[in-house]
């Protein structure tokens, strides 16, 4: 019996689904899903992509083709599977922007911008709220202060808003913690506890964030039922992101009271995990640029069939021959400008490598740790920029933190703050900086390999070395050794 209820249920399910699909108007599908925080979507994203999957298969509309794809973008995106959530959003944005429906082309974007600003490219989801300055679109205005560590505007943004849902009062529970009002955040996390409908999306991040509250508020005990309660709730929708910061949150509280056997148990799950989050994080970076260059592509082509229809095959032509040449021609003075503007950029930073102590004193502006306990790990850490240290491949948050005397949770906050970027993108920016000066006051560089480069600026591989190149100077090193290579001429 058990054996046919699974084998049925499957289709039972999905067969429900259908009728769900043909029954509802545009935009319903959606709908249902997003509004609902109890709903299957924050409960089992796996089966959301399951019914998504076959909505898209079986779908003969165009409008709900794209409403699917975007269904399932969300799925995978409150699944953690954020490369999957990103193929899927572009997918749908890709047909809503050939399709001109407007509201599945914001509905797209959305779930886009999402992506564009857990992985820190602000600039995109920037440019997007210049043109969307709408009510709706508050989370997404309030995570952009908040990646920029902007938490008083982050704060009003949805404090400006009549009402707030779910997702929006996890948003502003979390902007209380960054902000170090612990009564507010508390009192709204207890408040989001209570809640019996929401999914567990949602109950993992609060019982993160709530063991995060009692973290900082030094009740370990607390802080690790809620952590452990919060890596469940991760576990049971796979969500990889959620599970990480549980492992890290787990390490971090572990090695602030000394226990190195719970500290190495987690700390080497973080790693394995954050090691397949590094792969994926590579791959979205790519595909995000790829699908940048698509949108472009689409919205000119739809320019293009117009501008046939009136002006003739042989002006299109014509044209596109002209088009290519001042691209490639923009392109080579971009490109020349660009490794003008680093190398000056470089000069100026050796000129300045270190603050004085007046400098480093006004940049202190938190209660987390005293003033002169801060300045000092901050000293450690302008020294620690003036060695080669970083480019050492075992190089690590935890590793660094010993070095300069302090613990992970100060050195991550003081490198966010100070810095304005995580740890990662710090090693990768001064590792990028380093070989940028080798090539610029060495020439023998511009002849090494670009496996070379990588290499002795301590990345572990090819990749990994160009896609932060690219990150920090908009172009890749081989066309930016070319630049040089022009200018020198």
């Amino acid at each position: 019996m058990n054996l046919f209820f699974n084998r049925f249920y499957p289709f039972a399910l999905v067969f429900l689904c259908f009728v769900c699909q043909v029954t509802n108007a545009q935009g319903l599908i959606l709908q249902k899903y997003l509004k609902d925080y109890n709903s299957i979507l924050y409960n089992n994203p796996e089966e959301t992509k399951t019914i998504a999957e076959y909505l898209i298969r079986n779908s003969n509309d165009k409008t709900e083709l794209i409403e699917s794809y975007i269904l399932l973008a969300n799925a995978n995106y409150f699944g953690g599977k954020y490369d999957e959530a990103l193929d899927n959003a572009a997918k749908a944005n890709t047909e809503a922007i050939l399709d001109n429906n407007t509201e599945l082309i914001h509905e797209s974007e959305l779930v886009l911008n999402r992506i564009y600003q857990r992985y820190h490219l602000l600039d995109f989801s920037e440019k997007y709220l210049l043109n969307n300055s709408s009510d709706e679109n508050s989370i997404l205005q309030a995570n952009q202060y908040f990646y920029k560590g902007d938490y008083s505007n982050a704060l009003k943004t949805l404090l400006e808003k009549k009402s707030l849902n779910t997702e929006e009062e996890l948003t502003l529970s979390k902007l209380y913690l960054k902000s170090h009002q612990y009564n507010k955040a508390f009192q709204l996390l207890s408040q989001l506890e209570e809640k019996k409908e929401i999914g567990n999306y949602f109950k993992a991040r609060i019982n993160l964030l709530l063991g995060e509250y009692y973290f900082d508020k030094r009740s370990n005990t607390e802080a690790v039922s809620y952590y452990q309660k919060g890596l469940v709730y991760a576990k049971k929708i796979n969500h990889s992101d959620l599970i990480k910061d549980a492992y890290y949150n787990l390490a971090s509280l572990y090695l602030a009271n000394h226990n190195v056997n719970e500290f190495n148990f987690y700390n080497e799950k973080f790693d394995s995990i954050s090691t397949l989050n590094l792969q994926i994080s590579q791959k979205i970076n790519n595909s995000i640029f790829h699908h940048q260059s698509k949108i472009i592509e689409t919205k000119q082509l739809k320019k293009e069939k117009i501008y046939h229809i009136i002006s003739g095959i042989s002006i299109a032509l014509l044209i596109l021959i002209l088009l290519v040449y001042t691209i490639l021609l923009n392109k080579k003075k971009e490109n020349t400008r660009v490794v003008k503007a680093i190398i000056n950029s470089l000069k100026e930073s050796q000129k300045e490598n270190q603050y004085s102590k007046d400098e480093v004193k006004n940049q202190i502006k938190t209660d987390l740790i005293s003033k002169e306990k801060e300045m000092a790990i901050l000293q450690k850490l302008n020294s620690f920029e003036q060695t080669n240290k970083f480019l050492s491949k075992n190089v690590s948050l935890g590793l660094i933190a010993s070095q300069l005397d302090t613990n992970t949770k100060y050195l991550s906050d003081i490198i966010n703050r100070h810095k304005e970027k995580n740890f990662n993108t710090y090693i990768n920016e001064l590792r990028i900086k380093y070989i940028l000066n080798k090539l610029t006051s060495d020439s023998n560089y511009l002849n090494y390999k670009i496996s070379y480069l990588a290499e002795e600026s301590g990345f572990s591989s090819h990749s990994s070395f160009v896609s932060a190149f690219k990150s920090y100077t908009g172009t890749t090193p081989t066309i930016f050794i070319k630049t040089i290579n022009l200018t020198q001429k």
